[in-house]
C-alpha cells in the first residue's frame, strides 16, 4: 500500500469535504445559523462528554438546500484528526456487498482516532431508496442500523453527521 492510500485510511483527506463547501457557507438567516451554532455545540459534547463517546445528528431538508455543505463544514470547523463523507457518488457501480464493506472500513478507520467525525451523505441514496414500489437494500440498511448505533471503542469518540431529503 502506497503511504498516500495510508494517510487517507488513518487522516482526513482535506480535498474530501472541501469539495462540499468550495462556494462557502452564507449565513442568510437563524435556519443556517442554527445548524451552524448546533452542530458546534454537538463537536463540543463529542469532545468533552465522557458520557456519550458516540453523538449523532442528521440534517433534514430538500434537494439542493445546503445539507450536505452544512454538514461537512461542521465537520471541518470540529478540527477532528479523522474525518471521511460516506457518500453514495464514491460507490456508483458498487454492490450492495461492496458498499456494506466501503460503509463498514469508512467506520473501522474512524475508531482508529480518538476524535472522529463520519458525515453520511444522502442515506436514501446508500440505501438504493426507490419510494415507488417501495425498494431499497435491506443489507445495506441493516449495515448502517449497526454502524450508526455501535459504540466506540473505549477511549474513542465519534461524531455521526447523517444528511436526507425527506
Amino acid at each position: 500500500m502506497e503511504k498516500a492510500e495510508k494517510l487517507l485510511a488513518f487522516g482526513t483527506n482535506q480535498e474530501d469535504y472541501a469539495s462540499y463547501t468550495m462556494n462557502g457557507i452564507i449565513k442568510w438567516g437563524d435556519p443556517v445559523t442554527r445548524v451552524m451554532d448546533d452542530g458546534e455545540l454537538l463537536v463540543q459534547q463529542t469532545k468533552n462528554s465522557d458520557r456519550t463517546p458516540l453523538v449523532a445528528v442528521l440534517l433534514e431538508g430538500p434537494p439542493h438546500s445546503g445539507k450536505t455543505a452544512l454538514a461537512a463544514k461542521i465537520a471541518e470547523e470540529s478540527q477532528f484528526p479523522f474525518i471521511k463523507i460516506c457518500s453514495p457518488d464514491k460507490m456508483i457501480g458498487h454492490s450492495e456487498i461492496a458498499k456494506c464493506q466501503a460503509i463498514k472500513k469508512i467506520f473501522d478507520d474512524a475508531y482508529k482516532s480518538q476524535l472522529s467525525c463520519v458525515v453520511v451523505d444522502d442515506i436514501e441514496r446508500l440505501l438504493d431508496y426507490v419510494p415507488i414500489g417501495p425498494r431499497f437494500s435491506n443489507l445495506v440498511l441493516q449495515a448502517l442500523l449497526v454502524l450508526l448505533k455501535k459504540t466506540p471503542p473505549r477511549g474513542r469518540k465519534l461524531l455521526i453527521i447523517g444528511t436526507h431529503k425527506p
